[in-house]
């Protein structure tokens, strides 16, 4: 198929919290301009919640959602170009949730 996997990574973070990472490629599209395709989640695993995540997709570009439980509509805008250093924003949110 057209859609590679290019990274897929699940971490315990503490007993309540676990991070979920994807990176998929993709064919560009309007959606997905630059073919990628990315979905970065911590949940809360007692409520099945995600607490907070970072996607990529127009009209917004690479954005977090910090609230994602609470109001999916609040977006702040990631200065990043590139899955990859979206990834590295990521992994620094991680470190807050770690061992809570």
């Amino acid at each position: 198929s057209d859609v590679k996997e290019l990274f897929s990574k699940s971490k315990v973070l503490s007993p309540t919290y676990t991070a979920h990472m994807r990176i998929l490629k993709i064919p560009p599209s309007k959606k997905h301009p630059d073919g990628f395709k990315i979905n970065f989640v911590i949940l809360d695993t007692e409520k099945n919640e995600p607490v907070f995540l970072i996607d990529s997709h127009e009209p917004f570009g690479y954005h977090s959602h910090p609230a994602p439980n609470k109001d999916h509509n609040i977006r702040e805008s990631l200065n990043v170009s590139n899955p990859f250093d979206a990834l590295k924003i990521f992994e620094l949110k991680m470190q807050e949730y770690e061992n809570e």
